[in-house]
């Protein structure tokens, strides 16, 4: 992963330097330096059992949202009702 990335690198400062417009789209690929921190979480086993919690708790926070939505939307109901005009 690290050869890839130092690779794009390479790319985007050759293209960079050379002022060719066309190609500037490959700078998106910058976006890739940001899998870097990732191979942390293979080596530190007490990260990876975080990340993992994090992941698996996603399902339950979505319907946790999903419930707060609901009761924000009936709130905000309420008080359009009570405030209107005033």
């Amino acid at each position: 992963m690290d050869f890839f990335i130092v690779g794009i690198s390479i790319v985007d400062w050759v293209i960079s330097s050379s002022g060719n417009s066309k190609l500037k789209a490959l700078k998106a690929l910058r976006a890739f330096r940001a899998l870097r921190p990732l191979r942390m979480i293979n080596r530190n086993e007490g990260l990876k059992l975080v990340v993992t919690a994090l992941i698996q708790a996603i399902p339950a926070i979505g319907n946790l949202m999903m419930v707060v939505g609901l009761f924000m939307f009936i709130f905000s109901i309420i008080g359009i009702n009570t405030f209107s005009g005033k």
